[in-house]
């Protein structure tokens, strides 16, 4: 079953080690799972919500420039940038703000200082 789940969690217990062996994250006792689900599971949800919000405002002004252009130009088809521009303008911007976020970003905190929070 843990390997058909998308993460997932083994916990140490008598049964054995081999739920922890296969799992993603291995928690000493239920308590921890708490942690784990609501404190991890927030800091991806906000995560990736940033992420998907940068991507449609980094699409937006793309579009919202090739829509101004075309009513300007009469609506000829004629665009405003070369097609290379787009494959290095989706690359650069979606490559870079996320190699930026990634080393900036704070990992999850110990569970030992989750405590107070």
């Amino acid at each position: 079953m843990i390997l058909e789940a998308d993460i997932g969690v083994g916990i140490y217990g008598q049964e054995g080690m081999r739920a922890v062996d296969t799992c993603d994250f291995a928690i000493g006792e239920f308590r921890y799972l708490w942690h784990l689900l609501f404190k991890h599971g927030r800091l991806n949800y906000m995560r990736m919500s940033e992420l998907i919000s940068y991507f449609f405002y980094k699409n937006y002004i793309y579009t919202v420039l090739q829509i101004l252009y075309s009513s300007v130009n009469g609506f000829s088809g004629q665009t405003i940038f070369p097609d290379w521009f787009l494959t290095y303008y989706n690359m650069w911007l979606t490559a870079l703000p996320i190699a930026i976020k990634a080393s900036i970003d704070q990992d999850v905190f110990p569970i030992e200082a989750m405590d107070g929070i």
